[in-house]
């Protein structure tokens, strides 16, 4: 349980830096939501 905790805290954090990227470059959102899908 312990190690799916991590997990979803690690999910949580990369998740809420990729909304911070969108919002700060709404124009390229899509382009970083495809990285953030090639890349996680």
């Amino acid at each position: 349980m312990k190690g799916k905790t991590t997990l979803l805290k690690t999910i949580s954090s990369t998740d809420n830096s990729f909304r911070a990227r969108s919002r700060w470059c709404s124009d390229c959102a899509l382009q970083n939501y495809l990285l953030f899908l090639i890349f996680s």
